[in-house]
């Protein structure tokens, strides 16, 4: 019988038991059969290679070694795993980022109007310095100044540690006050591009007042000169005190104070004409001048935030004096007055005035000298508190004396002669 033998023709299909061929080496382990689309050709392989124990790992210097099993034990917080689609990631740390980011300004004039406007108190050039530290394997993309979300300026090569932004008078950020914020932009060591912001900072404009008014003072004509006038300099606004008795003439002027880039419109005086003449007693007026400024186009504010004003006020005052006369009658109040009479007067033995001590302070040293048997006085305003007790060598001598008041003064006087010498008092009051 003949023997049928079936043939494979490229395209066909044929089912068939066994295959025989010659020239195929003979493998002893298991492998896998892999046909290469591409030419057609049949390859064979291990088993491992496709599947199974596949996975290979190298730990320092060692050799790969076929990975059988991968388990993960993770009590650190700072080991992460994640996983996406088919790929772990084992990462151990985080990736170091700036840090000590801050924004800070400098040669930023305060003392400025806001604007709109135009001339030196409105513009002003100044800087923006923006540091940090960046953190290890960073790299520095870029630096950015912001004020709220939008972008000032960029600066593409920035500065290993800093980075200087200029505000140019040309700049829309020339006038007004500022708040910016300092942005870094790096790439990590694990290649992500992140940006970082520093705490922002601001400069508020403060526009400084005036300076107040200046007042210039003199003096003529007056008793004693300015012996009983207190705080007598020509541009002293401290208040002054005026004894009574004092006559003459008070002259003062008046003009601007420094006006700190403002515009002087007025300057009203808001007392007494100069001169202002002094009499004997009664008060004299307040002097005070007042100035009116504007920012004449320069923006807000558009006026001071207070009061520019100069004031000097004198108080009328009766200071502790004292003396000694031969003469049994009490002093009259215009001979009281009579301050010339009282320090330099025949009438008054070594007659002295303690100018601008109106009260009678506890243990007040009073001496009184008189060359020849005399009454001895101490006298002071009328208004103060009656003395308590005089003291005359450790004893009290009070009842030596009668008090009464005349006009201004209390007086009080020896009711005898005293005979000549020096008499130290030591005075009390109420």
């Amino acid at each position: 019988m003949a023997e049928w033998k079936k043939v494979l023709v490229s395209g066909s299909d044929i089912h068939v038991n066994e295959i025989t061929a010659s020239g195929l080496t003979e493998v002893s382990k298991p492998h896998v059969v892999v046909y290469d689309t591409q030419s057609g050709a049949l390859h064979y392989t291990a088993s491992s290679a496709i599947g199974g124990n596949s996975v290979q790992y190298q730990t320092g210097s060692d050799p790969l070694t076929i990975l059988s099993q991968l388990k993960i034990i993770d009590y650190s917080r700072d080991v992460f795993v994640t996983a996406s689609g088919g790929q772990l990631i084992l990462q151990f740390g985080t990736a170091s980022i700036p840090t000590g980011l801050s924004t800070a300004f400098s040669g930023f004039t305060t003392d400025r109007f806001s604007g709109p406007g135009a001339g030196s108190y409105v513009v002003d050039a100044y800087d923006i310095i923006f540091t940090y530290t960046t953190g290890s394997g960073n790299i520095l993309l870029s630096a950015s100044l912001l004020q709220g979300t939008t972008t000032v300026a960029t600066n593409n090569t920035p500065g290993v540690t800093s980075t200087t932004f200029n505000i140019l008078t040309t700049s829309p950020y020339a006038s007004g006050s500022q708040n910016f914020t300092g942005s870094l932009h790096v790439q990590l060591e694990d290649g992500s591009k992140v940006s970082y912001n520093a705490t922002p900072a601001s400069q508020t404009l403060s526009k400084t007042n005036p300076a107040d008014p200046t007042l210039t003072f003199s003096y003529s004509g007056l008793t004693g000169t300015t012996t009983y006038v207190s705080n007598n300099t020509a541009n002293n606004y401290t208040n002054s005190n005026i004894e009574n008795g004092v006559t003459g003439i008070i002259t003062y002027t008046s003009a601007s104070g420094t006006t700190n880039g403002w515009t002087l419109t007025s300057l009203t005086s808001l007392s007494s004409p100069s001169p202002i003449t002094v009499t004997a007693t009664g008060s004299i007026t307040l002097l005070s001048v007042s100035g009116a400024y504007s920012s004449n186009g320069l923006g807000t504010p558009l006026s001071p935030s207070s009061t520019i004003q100069r004031t000097k006020s004198y108080s009328r005052i009766v200071s502790l004096r004292s003396g000694a006369s031969p003469n049994s009658s009490s002093f009259t109040e215009d001979e009281l007055l009579d301050l010339t009479a009282w320090t330099g007067g025949g009438e008054v033995q070594n007659g002295t005035i303690s100018f601008n001590t109106t009260s009678i302070p506890s243990n007040t040293n009073v001496t009184i000298n008189n060359s020849t048997s005399a009454y001895l006085y101490i006298i002071y305003g009328a208004g103060q508190n009656d003395l308590t007790n005089i003291k005359q060598g450790g004893f009290d001598v009070t009842g030596n004396f009668t008090k009464t008041t005349v006009g201004l003064y209390k007086v009080y006087k020896t009711t005898l002669l005293q005979s000549a010498g020096s008499n130290a008092f030591v005075l009390n009051a109420t």
